[in-house]
């Protein structure tokens, strides 16, 4: 490592013969434009500081945005902007205080902030609280939408909060567009107080089941009179009381009710553990994505029309039983994640359109056989707990990245894969009981792996606390540390979850000598990790490597 001191070269702006600053200069119309190009209201209010000409000059924006800042930073900086003073945009996503007194009192700064927002009557609003959750005393905060008279779009999340309409004449006449997401009160007074809406985007979060049904009943007959709602999300995985009422009639008849406002994306998330079956509806030809994530969700029965417009279908902990149907009534589908039923022996996915796979199969009796012909895939993830003589046939010619996890012999499977170069490798190491750097040469000798992986990352998990068992087959060769193999174009290492093991040393120590023209190597430590101790070990080893950048990183991101 070089430690010499370096001078920093700074460049003044440009100056005219007489020195004076020609940036400067410039009519104030030219300045804002260069402002503009920030976009961020914290960095256009810092160029105060290259001259006076700059102060104050950010807050004739015609535009604002603010990024991650807490709510009492960003209404100091609306007060110092001109009364009588309108913009085109206003842009505010707010972060949580740092100090835990301050974070409680984030939520009513941000709802004294809305109203304050008021003033500048923006014709365009984002307005996002952070999803965090901080418990604190006292009724929760509720967010009440002020009447923003020129708005003709606004973007409002409240997070978990409680959101309601504009009072009692407080309309918003211009608006057409309106994304709204929290806990949503009575949406069907927000479209009363908006006569011109014609697109919506809404999340409700948090609503019990009864208010639910009804919500989507107010939405059904708004969208009959012409109303499109774009997305619609219905995310019911915190509250307790959603999940005293839950039962499989009550979800079930939830989705059927979603349908029926032919949303273009639909987001539907449930985790209380109770077994749902339900028969999965048949959706507008107008839909192109649906997301779902449950515990125990089970499509029992599908539709017989086709999924024409469908790009993108996500069931996360959801189970199809015919998923070969399924995937054919998605000609269009581009990515599938989905978990194979529980009773699957075999499974098949065959689709001419799919470029993304991410499929998991587990059960009660194990999977045998897996088929997957897609022509045009780029993406494969697959997690599968099988018997030690799985069949898998794998044609996808296209793909470029690759994650495989399962109860087997990963090599055997990775040599049937049909790929020429697998320039990316990702391995989620969580078998327990095997020497790790034997099992990680095991597998690396895979021809088309060792001579084509650029990079490299590993994940560890509870990989210190195991033991390996007696005539283990990944340290049948004793002396494989002093053994090597050529990992001819390996560029980057990340090993992820690093406790400073031996074993996560010989790792370490392996990687270094097996690539000869590696240039990073990336330690993110486990929260158990003694971080001084180990950090100083890694950059010993790295020592001996000088053209390697080696950086080794706390559990919360931090640079040791």
């Amino acid at each position: 490592m070089d430690f010499r001191s370096r001078r920093r070269l700074r460049r003044s702006p440009p100056r005219g013969p007489g020195g004076d600053d020609l940036i400067s200069a410039l009519h104030d119309d030219m300045l804002l434009q260069i402002l503009q190009r920030l976009r961020c209201a914290r960095a256009a209010a810092r160029t105060g500081v290259l001259s006076r000409r700059w102060r104050g000059l950010w807050a004739r924006l015609p535009g604002l945005t603010f990024r991650d800042v807490p709510a009492g930073v960003v209404k100091a900086a609306l007060a110092r902007v001109p009364r009588r003073t309108s913009v085109s945009l206003l842009d505010v996503r707010l972060a949580r205080s740092v100090s835990d007194a301050s974070r409680k009192l984030d939520d009513a700064g941000a709802k004294s902030l809305l109203r304050a927002a008021e003033r500048l009557s923006p014709e365009e609003l984002v307005f996002v609280l952070p999803h965090e959750i901080v418990f604190k005393p006292g009724p929760p905060v509720s967010i009440v939408m002020p009447g923003f008279r020129r708005a003709t779009s606004i973007e409002l999340d409240t997070g978990f909060l409680h959101v309601k309409p504009p009072h009692a004449g407080g309309e918003l006449p211009a608006l057409e567009r309106l994304s709204l997401s929290g806990n949503i009160l009575d949406i069907g007074a927000f479209l009363d107080r908006c006569p011109w809406l014609r697109l919506l985007r809404v999340i409700f979060r948090e609503v019990e089941a009864g208010p639910l049904q009804a919500a989507l009943a107010t939405l059904e007959a708004a969208v009959v009179l012409g109303l499109t709602v774009s997305l619609l999300g219905l995310e019911c995985d915190q509250i307790n009381n959603w999940r005293r009422s839950v039962n499989g009639l009550s979800v079930a008849s939830l989705l059927p009710a979603a349908a029926r406002l032919s949303p273009h994306e639909l987001i539907f998330t449930n985790n209380s553990f109770k077994r749902i079956f339900a028969d999965l509806p048949s959706f507008p030809s107008c839909a192109t994505s649906f997301e779902m994530e449950s515990r125990t969700f089970r499509f029992t029965q599908l539709p017989a029309k086709e999924f024409s417009a469908l790009e993108r279908l996500c069931l996360a902990g959801c189970t199809i039983v015919n998923l070969v149907t399924m995937v054919a009534l998605c000609p269009r589908l581009r990515m599938l994640k989905v978990m194979a039923d529980r009773s699957a022996r075999d499974v098949t996915i065959n689709s001419e359109s799919l470029q993304e796979l991410d499929l998991s199969v587990y059960g009660d009796v194990k999977c045998q056989s897996i088929q997957i012909m897609t022509p045009l895939l780029k993406q494969l993830k697959l997690e599968v707990c099988s018997y030690p003589d799985l069949r898998v046939s794998i044609s996808t010619p296209m793909v470029e990245k690759n994650r495989l996890g399962a109860a087997m012999d990963f090599a055997p499977e990775m040599e049937k894969l049909p790929v020429a170069s697998f320039t990316v490798l990702e391995l989620h190491l969580n078998a327990m009981g095997h020497v790790l750097g034997g099992l990680l040469r095991h597998l690396l000798m895979t021809h088309h792996i060792q001579t084509a992986t650029r990079r490299l990352k590993v994940f560890l998990w509870d990989w210190s606390r195991a033991t390996c068992p007696e005539n283990c087959p990944c340290d049948e060769s004793k002396n494989w540390r002093s053994q090597s193999i050529s990992l001819t174009h390996l560029e980057e290492v990340e090993i992820n979850n690093f406790r400073g093991g031996d074993r996560e040393i010989d790792l370490v120590t392996m990687a270094l000598r097996w690539a000869p023209r590696l240039k990073t190597m990336t330690i993110k430590l486990a929260d158990e990790a003694d971080t001084d101790c180990w950090a100083k070990n890694i950059y010993n080893i790295c020592l001996a490597y000088p053209l390697v950048n080696c950086s080794v990183y706390n559990r919360s991101g931090g640079l040791v």
